[in-house]
C-alpha cells in the first residue's frame, strides 16, 4: 500500500506492473482476496478525511470469462471496459455518455487485477491498455500505460490459450515494445497448497500440465475409469462409487462433448426437480468472425430462449 500511503508533497511513485504466474491450487485466488481486503481496509481508512469516497473502494477486478470472474468476484473485461468482442488490437468506439460513464465508475481507481491472464488474446491485452488510456485521459502519453494504475495479472501460461488469437506474450515481428515482456516483472508460484497431502496426484497434474504424461500417471489415471477396457480390474467399483450418494456432487471428466452433455443435462433435471424451478435453455449466438469456419458452423446457432417442461 505504499504507492498509495504518501505525504502530499512526495512523488508519486510509477504504477507497478506485476504477473503472478503459479499452477493450479498455489494460492493465487487467495493472495488476490487478501489484496483486496487491504485495499478496501485503506479505503475505508481513508473515507474519514474525505468527502467523497473511492468508487468501488478502488480496485477493479476483471477475467476474460463470465465464470473466471465470478470466482474473483469480479466482471468480465469486455463489460468492465465496455469491449467488444473482435479480432481487432485497438478497442472500438465508445459514445461520450458511455465514456463519461466509464471515467465515472473507475474514478479513484488504486489497482487492475486481472485473473486467469493465459486466456487473454495479445489482441485483447492491446485493447485494455487503449481503453484505459482513453478512459483516464493519458492517451497522449507515450510513457504511461493502463492509465497510470498499477496492474496485476494473475494466472498460469501452462493452461488453456486464447481462442483462435496469439497469446498474450506474443511479440509481432519488428515491434520493439511488448508490454508483458518489457513491462510486466513475473512473480511464481512453485508451491501447491490444494493438493498438498496427495503428492501423488500432485506430481501427476505438474506432468500433465507440462504434457508430459508417463506411465505411471497414466495408470494412475486409469484406475478412476469406468470404461472395463481402461479399468479392468476395478471399473465395477468405479461404476457403485458413481452411483452412490458420496461422489453425487463430484466432477466428471468426459473425453467427448457427447457424454459431457448427457451428464450436464442429467444434473440439470435432477437439479430442476428437487427445487421445482423450470429450466430455461438459451442458444448461443457466435457474433466473432470465426463463426464462418466449419467447425463453428451448425444448423442452429442460436434463436429465442425457451421454456422446457419438467415432464
Amino acid at each position: 500500500m505504499q504507492h498509495c500511503r504518501r505525504p502530499s508533497y512526495v512523488a508519486k511513485p510509477k504504477p507497478f506492473h506485476i504477473v503472478v504466474n503459479g499452477l493450479a491450487g498455489s494460492g493465487k485466488s487467495y493472495v488476490i482476496s487478501i489484496i483486496e481486503k487491504m485495499i478496501q481496509e485503506y479505503c475505508i481508512s481513508e473515507s474519514a478525511t474525505v468527502s467523497r469516497p473511492r468508487k468501488n473502494l478502488g480496485l477493479l477486478k476483471m477475467a476474460h470469462t463470465g465464470k473466471a470472474a465470478l470466482n474473483i468476484h469480479g466482471s468480465t473485461i469486455h463489460s468492465a471496459l465496455e469491449i467488444c468482442p473482435d479480432g481487432n488490437s485497438s478497442p472500438n468506439k465508445i459514445n461520450s455518455f458511455k465514456l463519461y460513464t466509464l471515467r465515472n465508475r473507475l474514478n479513484g481507481l488504486l489497482l487492475i487485477i486481472i485473473d486467469e491472464i493465459s486466456l487473454v488474446s495479445h489482441g485483447l491485452f492491446q485493447k485494455i491498455n487503449k481503453r484505459l488510456n482513453e478512459i483516464l485521459r493519458t492517451f497522449d502519453k507515450s510513457d504511461t500505460y493502463f492509465g497510470g494504475i498499477p496492474v496485476i495479472a494473475f494466472g498460469d501460461m501452462a493452461q488453456i490459450e486464447p481462442v483462435a488469437a496469439k497469446q498474450v506474450f506474443y511479440r509481432p515481428p519488428g515491434e520493439l515494445f511488448s508490454l508483458r515482456h518489457d513491462l510486466f516483472r513475473p512473480i511464481n508460484f512453485d508451491i501447491n497448497m490444494r493438493q498438498g497431502n496427495d503428492r501423488l496426484f500432485f506430481d501427476c497434474l505438474c506432468r500433465m500440465r507440462m504434457g508430459c504424461l508417463d506411465d505411471q500417471s497414466e495408470i494412475l489415471l486409469k484406475s478412476r475409469s469406468i470404461r472395463e477396457q481402461d479399468n479392468p480390474e476395478g471399473f465395477k467399483d468405479r461404476l457403485k462409487e458413481l452411483n452412490s450418494p458420496e461422489f453425487e456432487d463430484a466432477m466428471y471428466a468426459y473425453g467427448t462433448r457427447k457424454l459431457t452433455n448427457a451428464r450436464n443435462i442429467t444434473k440439470l433435471k435432477k437439479h430442476a426437480l428437487d427445487t421445482k424451478n423450470p429450466i430455461f435453455m438459451i442458444n448461443a449466438v457466435d457474433k466473432v468472425a470465426m463463426v464462418d469456419t466449419s467447425f463453428f458452423k451448425s444448423s442452429n446457432r442460436g434463436g429465442p430462449f425457451y421454456l422446457t417442461g419438467l415432464n
